[in-house]
């Protein structure tokens, strides 16, 4: 698991380095560029367990700075659920990130290719329901990082389709007891260029 961190960091790393020395066939903005990107995510849950949490989605604003055509900043709002049910039972968990960092941008006429590098504040909540035991919630925060990228699709000037949007996150906390919890997100959306 470790290489496969290291490889997907190193491998970020240089193209991050190459995208930031290729020069990009997109004209370079003449104001900043804001965009909103609205996404849906799946998201399978590591570290020993195998369970995929297929309900989610995510929101990212990205701001690029005047004349900029390769860095944005980026804030990410995503949340991850898994219902289960039967029987008059019912458990749901929940994982939920703030993020925020750097996003190194490959731009084309009819597409973008990016990458980047986030990091905030998770929050991982479970709450259960089964008649006549458990009726509660609990829910703990910790420290969030994800690492990822994906391909924005150009549709007009101001809309794009996202996919595919790939993320490795991580997710520690002191009630893990100093371990982190992996996770692996897939999704697409759609992009607005709002400027």
């Amino acid at each position: 698991m470790k290489s496969f961190v290291l490889t997907l960091v190193a491998l970020a790393s240089l193209s991050t380095v190459a995208l930031a020395q290729a020069k990009s066939t997109a004209p370079l903005p003449d104001t900043p560029q804001v965009q909103l990107g609205v996404t849906y995510n799946a998201t399978r849950l590591g570290s020993g367990a195998d369970l995929w949490m297929p309900t989610g989605g995510g929101v990212d604003l990205s701001f690029g700075g005047y004349r900029s055509t390769w860095l944005n900043g980026v804030v990410n709002f995503s949340d991850s659920i898994k219902s289960v049910s039967g029987g008059g039972a019912s458990a749901n968990l929940s994982y939920l990130t703030v993020t925020f960092g750097p996003r190194f941008i490959y731009r084309q006429k009819k597409y973008d290719a990016f990458g980047e590098a986030l990091f905030g504040l998770g929050r991982v909540s479970m709450s259960a329901n089964i008649p006549g035991y458990v009726n509660g919630s609990e829910g703990v925060n910790g420290f969030a990082w994800k690492v990822g990228g994906g391909m924005d699709f150009n549709i007009s000037r101001r809309v794009a389709i996202r996919a595919p949007l790939v993320h490795w996150q991580q997710f520690k906390t002191q009630y893990f007891g100093g371990d982190a919890a992996n996770f692996l997100s897939v999704g697409g959306g759609v992009v607005f260029r709002l400027k």
